[in-house]
């Protein structure tokens, strides 16, 4: 029973890990499980850290200094003493795990990887842990408890009710949620509310994203007199549209100059 409620503690943190860092549910979980020992690890009940993340020089938070154990290079478990993160809740921890891989230019092969078991030795391969089986010990346990039931929750999620009325964006490096909706002539919030996304910054690549597209039968034209502190982004955002389009439909030379009482057409 301790390890179902530990289970049902981590799930919803675990799904926003992947919608916003690409971390995959199942890994998620079982890295917890893994490093915790089910929540019952000292680290874990004094420092509220699930995933043993150790507190380098970049970390700004609290921090406690624990003994831990670790391979040297030939093989040898040792003991050594090391600060660790500390964090308020098991909330805080879920999500600084996610944000830990996205921030790290070595696990950068791990983001968005959709298959547990590459994810898991795409992990050991970039040197989280030091245990020549970690990546197998991954994968058993989330066999073991049927984590990948919870991959598959997130990965189906890109069904949608009008499949005519959207297209599939594979997000390349170096791509913005704000150029994709101007590539797309739709809103960044549209996108955004699509695919779930809490925070429009973090995309990744090879990210498969849901475009909401309007097709020319559905579009609706409405026209808009500019008032007072009026931006052409603030009135894209209103009607759900993009800048972009509102440019070429009112032949706007100048984004940045719009007119009080000037009339523009939308077509939403």
């Amino acid at each position: 029973m301790a390890q179902v409620n530990f289970l049902n503690n981590l799930h919803s943190g675990a799904i926003a890990t992947f919608n916003d860092y690409g971390i995959l549910p199942s890994i998620t979980s079982a890295q917890a499980i893994l490093e915790s020992n089910w929540g019952k690890s000292k680290l874990a009940q004094e420092s509220r850290n699930l995933f043993g993340i150790k507190a380098d020089k970049s970390w700004k938070g609290e921090k406690k200094a624990y003994s831990t154990k670790e391979y040297d290079k030939n093989g040898n478990l040792l003991t050594v003493t090391d600060y660790f993160r500390k964090y308020p809740s098991y909330e805080e921890s879920l999500k600084d795990h996610g944000k830990f891989f996205h921030e790290n230019q070595r696990y950068a092969d791990v983001i968005g990887l959709r298959d547990y078991k590459k994810q898991a030795r795409s992990i050991q391969t970039a040197g989280y842990a030091t245990d020549p089986q970690y990546a197998n010990k991954l994968i058993q346990i989330i066999e073991q408890n049927e984590l990948q039931k919870w991959d598959q929750e997130v990965l189906t999620q890109t069904s949608f009710e009008q499949p005519n009325n959207t297209a599939m964006h594979k997000v390349r490096k170096g791509d913005s949620l704000s150029e994709i909706a101007e590539r797309y002539a739709v809103s960044v919030q549209s996108i955004a509310t699509a695919n779930q996304l809490d925070n429009p910054n973090l995309i990744y690549p090879d990210q498969q994203l849901i475009i909401p597209v309007r097709s020319h039968m559905q579009s609706k034209e409405e026209h808009y007199v500019v008032k007072t502190g009026d931006t052409l982004s603030s009135i894209a955002q209103q009607f759900d549209t993009s800048i972009q389009k509102l440019v070429t439909e009112n032949h706007i030379s100048n984004v940045n100059h719009i007119e009080v009482g000037q009339t523009l057409k939308i077509n939403s």
